[in-house]
């Protein structure tokens, strides 16, 4: 999240919070709407990921390197 404004920021903390919440919801017993409220959360979070990832600038790996002659 190096590359992510503030609302990404804030969007990827509140979708994992969501789908934490989604987790408590099923463990105490409903797990229909725990399962929907997990989906909610995951999708906030493969959003704000997809948003991020697409303008983050492209890294490529550096060539492998020999290693100094002694």
């Amino acid at each position: 999240m190096q590359f992510a404004t503030g609302g990404e920021r804030i969007a990827f903390v509140l979708g994992f919070a969501i789908v934490i919440v989604g987790l408590v919801v099923i463990i105490a017993g409903a797990a229909v709407a725990g399962l929907i409220v997990a989906l909610i959360g995951g999708l906030v979070l493969i959003w704000a990921i997809g948003t991020v990832q697409r303008r983050a600038p492209a890294v490529r790996d550096e060539p492998p390197q020999k290693p100094p002659a002694r």
